[in-house]
């Protein structure tokens, strides 16, 4: 059995216990509380292991008052996610224009115009890339 004291003036009894619930698979605790102080008792569910837990239940207990502290810490930020999740509110609705602006319209002229122009450029097609398979195969019927 391994005993540890606590000063409930720097942890809480709920950040204690927390701690001390991360070993309950392999301990016992229980857990005695006076005024200032908080004793946990430790003992081995096996008997025949005899592990110091004291350093890791520390480490625990100082990993637990920090998760207790930010909780905390971040209580108003949960509760406004919450409540905003719970409550519906339609995004006002911000009018888009009706097609293109007249610059828009331009622009996409030039490009259409370019692209023209490119295309009447090229048109050497060697490969007949270009014609669909009834302008290169179309008349010819070799199976009979």
């Amino acid at each position: 059995m391994e005993k540890i004291k606590v000063s409930l003036n720097k942890y809480s009894l709920p950040q204690i216990r927390y701690a001390a619930y991360v070993f309950t698979k392999d301990f016992y605790a229980e857990i005695k509380k006076n005024k200032d102080l908080c004793e946990i008792m430790f003992s081995p569910k096996n008997s025949g292991k005899k592990v110091s837990v004291k350093r890791k239940f520390l480490t625990e207990l100082e990993d637990e008052k920090f998760r207790s502290e930010l909780f905390d810490a971040n209580r108003e930020l949960r509760e406004y996610l919450i409540k905003s999740a719970l409550v519906y509110k339609p995004a006002d609705t911000v009018k888009e224009p009706d097609g293109l602006t007249e610059e828009e319209e331009k622009e996409l002229d030039k490009i259409i115009a370019e692209v023209e122009a490119e295309l009447k450029k090229e048109k050497e097609d060697p490969l007949e890339i270009k014609k669909t398979w009834e302008e290169k195969y179309g008349g010819k019927n070799k199976r009979k």
